[in-house]
C-alpha cells in the first residue's frame, strides 16, 4: 500500500512524526523531500509541490492531502499571503487531474480555517499582530457576539475602541485574507460533492465559542449542511495531528476494519472540561478523532481493540495557575487510572496515554509514576505534547499503527522519541534555555528568535537533554547512543529532534 502525503507544513510534528509511526510492513509511506518545502515565513516554489504530488500519486492507493500547504505552503504561509481566489482555485483543480489518471486513489484531504489567536505576537501571524493582535482577536468577538445577542453598553465602547486601535489598512489585510481563504475552502468542498475528495477534515486551530473564526465555521457547516456532505466533511479542534490522523484512517480503509476503542479518564468530571485554544468537552472531542480514523467508540474494556488512556484534570489550566494543585492533585485519581491501564495490558488490549494534563509539556507526575510502576515501554503508544487534540491524535495514530503491525521496535523508538521530547525538552529543557536566555540579556535572542546563536543553543539543549534524561531514569538513557537536535524555526518552541537508539 503506498500513501502519498503532502503534509501540513515542514515543522516535526507534521512530517518526522509521521515517519515514526510503527506502521506495518506493508505500507510505503512518502513524503516530499524537505528541499521543497517552505520554511515558516518562507515560502518555496510551490509549482515544485505540484510537480511531486502529480507524480507521486500516479500509483498510489491513498493520498493524505494538506491544502494548505499546496495552496500557500504551509499552516503559517495560508495567514500571511496576498494570493487571488483564481491561483488558489486553479491549484485545488489538479486533484481532478490525479483522480482521472488514477480512479482507484482515494483522497483525503484537510483545511483549516485561518485562525485568529488572542495575544500580540507576530511569531505566526502577519507583522501587525505584534501591536493589534488581541485587539483584532477581541474587536471579532465582539462583532460576533453582536450577531448574536444585544451587547451591553460597556461591549459597545469597548467594540468601538477596539476598532479604532486596529489601523484601517491592516483591518483588511486581515479581513481580506480570510474571505478569500474562506472562498477556497468553500471550492475545495465542491471536490467533495463531485467525489474526488472522499473524506475531508476541518481542523480548529485555536478556536474560542465567538469571534472571526467561530464565523467562517458557522458559513463552512451551512454549506456542508445544504449540500448534504456531513459525512464526509467533519470539523472540530485540533491542526498539527492531522496527517497522523488522516493516515490511520488510510489503515482502517484499507484493512477493511474499524477498531473498537475505549477510552478511560484520570478524572472522569474532566470529561467534560473543555481544554485551552478549543470551544467544546474533550469527551466530545475524541468522539471526533474516532470517527476521523474510521474507529468506533465502545464502552468496556473487554470489547475493545485498543484501549485509550487520557491524563487530564477536571479543568485545564495554565500550569502556573493558583488552582493546579486542585484540579491535579485532589480531582484525579492516578493510582485507578494505572490500575485501568495495567488491567487493559493484562488483556493484551493495545492501550497507550494521551496525556493531556497541561498544553505544550507532559505531566511529570504522571511520566514519575509509569517509572515506578515500570510501565515506560511496556505501553504501546503515548504522547503529551502542545494542544490537547495535537495529543489525542498523535496518541491514536500510534495506536492504530502498532495494532496492526505490532512492530515491537518501531513503537519503542517512537515511544522514546516522545518521552524524550514532550517530558525532557518540552517539560524541563525549554525552560532551562528560557532562563538562560534571560539571565544573558541579548537583544538579539529571544524564546521567539535566536537570532545567530541557533548552534549555540542547540548544543546547550543537547547536553541538558542528555543531563535530565540521565538524572530521571538510567534505563531511559541507556536506549540513547546519541542525539542530534535543531532549533527547526530558530526559537525555543519545537525541537527537531534525531535519536540514535541501541533498541
Amino acid at each position: 500500500m503506498k500513501i502519498v502525503v503532502i503534509p501540513l507544513d515542514e515543522r516535526p510534528c507534521n512530517y518526522n512524526y509521521l515517519l515514526e509511526l510503527p506502521l506495518p510492513s506493508e505500507v510505503t509511506l512518502v513524503l516530499p523531500p524537505k528541499e521543497i518545502l517552505s520554511n515558516k515565513k518562507t515560502v518555496k516554489d510551490l509549482d515544485k509541490i505540484s510537480e511531486w504530488l502529480v507524480n507521486e500519486s500516479i500509483d498510489a492507493d491513498y493520498l493524505v492531502l494538506s491544502f494548505d500547504t499546496l495552496l500557500y505552503g504551509g499552516i503559517i504561509p495560508s495567514r500571511i499571503h496576498h494570493k487571488n481566489i483564481d491561483e488558489i482555485i486553479r491549484r485545488s483543480e489538479i486533484l481532478k487531474d490525479i483522480k482521472n489518471k488514477n480512479p482507484n486513489i482515494k483522497i483525503f484531504a484537510n483545511e483549516l480555517i485561518m485562525r485568529c489567536p488572542a495575544y500580540n505576537c507576530a511569531d505566526e501571524e502577519p507583522e501587525y499582530f505584534d501591536y493589534c493582535g488581541y485587539d483584532i482577536f477581541r474587536y471579532g468577538e465582539l462583532i460576533d457576539i453582536r450577531s448574536q445577542r444585544q451587547l451591553t453598553d460597556e461591549e459597545k465602547i469597548e467594540l468601538e475602541k477596539r476598532k479604532n486601535n486596529i489601523k484601517e489598512a491592516d483591518l483588511e489585510d486581515f479581513l481580506n485574507r480570510r474571505k478569500i481563504n474562506l472562498d477556497g475552502l468553500l471550492h475545495n468542498l465542491e471536490l467533495v460533492k463531485d467525489n474526488v475528495i472522499d473524506f475531508f477534515v476541518i481542523p480548529q486551530d485555536d478556536c474560542s465559542e465567538y469571534g472571526f473564526t467561530s464565523i467562517d465555521i458557522r458559513k463552512v457547516k451551512k454549506y456542508v449542511n445544504d449540500n448534504d456532505l456531513e459525512e464526509n466533511v467533519v470539523m472540530y479542534p485540533g491542526a498539527d495531528e492531522i496527517g497522523l490522523t488522516l493516515i490511520s484512517r488510510c489503515l482502517n480503509d484499507y484493512y477493511k476494519y474499524e477498531p473498537k476503542i475505549y477510552v478511560f479518564y484520570s478524572s472522569t468530571t474532566g470529561r467534560n472540561a473543555i481544554p485551552m485554544f478549543e470551544d467544546r468537552p474533550i469527551n466530545e472531542t475524541i468522539k471526533y478523532h474516532i470517527y476521523a480514523v474510521k474507529g468506533i467508540k465502545v464502552s468496556s474494556i473487554i470489547e475493545a481493540d485498543i484501549c485509550l488512556g487520557v491524563n487530564n484534570g477536571s479543568e485545564f489550566l495554565d500550569k502556573g495557575n493558583k488552582r493546579v494543585s486542585i484540579v491535579y492533585g485532589k480531582n484525579r485519581n492516578i493510582h485507578s487510572f494505572i490500575d485501568t491501564l495495567n488491567y487493559s495490558l493484562s488483556l493484551n488490549k493495545i492501550s497507550g496515554i494521551a496525556d493531556v494534563a497541561y498544553c505544550n509539556e507532559a505531566d511529570k507526575e504522571l511520566i514519575n509514576y509509569l517509572k515506578k510502576k515500570k510501565l515506560l515501554f511496556k505501553i504501546d503508544a503515548y504522547a503529551g505534547w502542545n494542544t490537547s487534540s495535537n495529543t489525542l491524535g498523535t496518541t491514536l495514530a500510534n495506536l492504530i499503527s502498532y495494532y496492526y503491525s505490532k512492530n515491537e521496535l518501531k513503537k519503542n523508538k517512537s515511544i522514546l522519541n516522545r518521552y524524550i521530547e514532550d517530558y525532557i525538552y518540552m517539560g524541563i529543557v525549554r525552560q532551562k534555555i528560557i532562563n538562560i536566555i534571560n539571565e544573558k540579556c541579548d537583544p538579539n535572542v529571544t524564546k521567539f528568535n535566536l537570532g545567530n546563536k541557533k548552534e549555540e543553543y542547540e548544543g546547550i539543549a543537547k547536553k541538558l537533554i542528555l543531563e535530565e534524561t540521565k538524572n530521571f531514569s538510567s534505563d531511559l538513557f541507556s536506549y540513547i547512543k546519541d542525539i542530534d537536535v535543531n532549533f527547526i524555526w530558530n526559537r525555543t518552541f519545537e525541537i527537531e529532534l534525531k535519536l540514535k537508539d541501541n533498541f
